[in-house]
C-alpha cells in the first residue's frame, strides 16, 4: 500500500490535507487542489467557483500563534519528516489543537466580517 492511501488505494482526507499544506508551504499554487478538496469534503463551505478558505491559511502564523513553534516545526509535521529515526506526524493532541485553531480563526473572521 502506498503512503497516504487506504486499503482501497484512495488517499485519506488527513493525507490530502497534509499534501495541500506541504504544497502551500513550498510556495506552490494550491488554488485548484484546495478548491477540489473543499468541494469533496466540505461541499457546504465552498462557493460556486470552487474557491477555498484553505488558500488563506498561513502555516507560519498557525505554528507561532497556536503551538508556540516555528514554521520549520510546522513544516516538519506537515511533511511527516523523520527526526531521530521517527516520523514527526502530528500527535492526537496536536491534531486537536489544529482543529481548534481553525475554529478560532473562523470565528475571528466571522466577527471581522460582521463588523465591516
Amino acid at each position: 500500500m502506498r503512503e497516504g492511501l487506504n486499503k482501497d488505494n484512495i488517499m485519506t482526507k488527513s493525507d490530502e490535507l497534509k499534501l495541500l499544506a506541504k504544497q502551500a508551504l513550498n510556495g506552490e499554487n494550491i488554488d485548484k487542489a484546495a478548491g477540489e478538496f473543499m468541494d469533496k469534503h466540505y461541499p457546504e463551505t465552498t462557493s460556486d467557483t470552487g474557491d477555498s478558505i484553505l488558500e488563506g491559511l498561513n502555516g507560519a502564523y498557525i505554528a507561532r500563534r497556536f503551538f508556540g513553534k516555528s514554521r520549520f516545526w510546522y513544516s516538519q509535521k506537515v511533511n511527516n519528516n523523520t527526526k531521530n529515526g521517527k516520523p514527526t506526524d502530528f500527535t492526537e493532541e496536536e491534531w486537536s489543537i489544529l482543529k481548534n485553531a481553525m475554529i478560532t480563526m473562523s470565528n475571528e473572521l466571522r466577527t471581522l466580517a460582521d463588523n465591516m
